[in-house]
């Protein structure tokens, strides 16, 4: 429920951003509007709007009753139908078509190459979702379809967005419907040493963990590659030959998050030492002393 919320959220954030490096502003107050009522329901749900902190090892924080579920279906309803003016003016006005068609066009083969994963892999015809390709939570048990196009293009990339947060409202209805009564949290009471690597697919496409444990509530190693890190590298075949106007928009076609990415890794080249920093890190250890 929540993990779908959020990317019908963060879909929307990249729609109207889109909109906005269009030029078409009114469309991109219009489609935040909307988001609101999602922002409304994380609220209400979680106690939060951005930074949820729902899930917890062993569940969830916080159970969802039936006035909660109520609100929820009632707020889908009109999302859906407030939505679905949203897309008739994506869809339909030949300016928004002709600013993103063949424009910024990643190929499969390049898809492939680059190892992008979630929306830009889909709008590519790669059809991957871990969400169907290794279910995990209640994804198995719901009703829904992964949306993919074939162009490659910032049109494409846009489609599978605008029709993924179709998608995803049905999966809120579907999973209340279907939400088990019980116990919100399972009792955990030690962490045995080892090893676990974990995938979800995020609003961005596939995000892993890794974490070794020696026994204790603190990680000895945790080790995330999100989706940005792998999706940022290919725009560099989606600038080739483009206009420098339409640099910004094949860039944001991506959807990247910088922070999720502001680690480089330092070579040395005579003795192929390496070693991984941060951005601040870099520029305190490598900066040049001023006289």
């Amino acid at each position: 429920l929540v993990a779908e919320l959020e990317r019908i959220h963060s879909h929307l954030l990249w729609l109207g951003v889109a909109m906005h490096i269009i030029g078409f502003d009114t469309l991109f107050m219009h489609i935040w509007r909307d988001r609101e009522y999602v922002q409304d329901l994380l609220e209400i749900i979680t106690g939060n709007r951005v930074n949820y902190a729902y899930n917890t090892i062993g569940g969830v924080r916080r159970d969802v009753d039936e006035k909660k579920i109520k609100l929820v279906k009632d707020y889908m309803e009109i999302l859906k139908k407030a939505y679905d003016k949203t897309v008739q003016a994506i869809v339909q006005d030949p300016v928004i078509t002709a600013r993103v068609k063949e424009v910024g066009v990643l190929t499969k083969e390049e898809a492939k190459r680059y190892g992008v994963v979630g929306p830009t892999a889909r709008a590519s015809g790669v059809a991957i979702d871990v969400r169907k390709d290794d279910p995990y939570a209640a994804y198995d048990k719901l009703d829904w379809d992964i949306v993919v196009f074939e162009d490659g293009d910032v049109l494409a990339k846009t489609l599978v967005r605008v029709y993924e947060i179709y998608e995803s409202i049905k999966m809120v209805v579907e999973s209340l419907e279907k939400l088990p009564p019980g116990p919100i949290v399972t009792e955990v009471s030690r962490f045995p040493p080892g090893e676990a690597f974990g995938r979800v697919e995020a609003p961005r496409g596939e995000l892993t963990y890794y974490i070794k444990s020696n026994g204790t509530n603190v990680p000895e190693r945790v080790k995330v590659r999100t989706p940005s890190f792998m999706n940022i590298a290919s725009v560099k075949p989606m600038l080739l030959e483009e206009t420098i106007a339409d640099a910004p928009l094949i860039f944001a076609s991506v959807d990247p998050c910088l922070a999720c990415t502001e680690r480089v890794i330092i070579v040395d080249s005579r003795t192929n030492d390496k070693e991984i920093l941060t951005f601040d890190q870099f520029m305190i250890k490598y900066r040049r002393k001023r006289k």
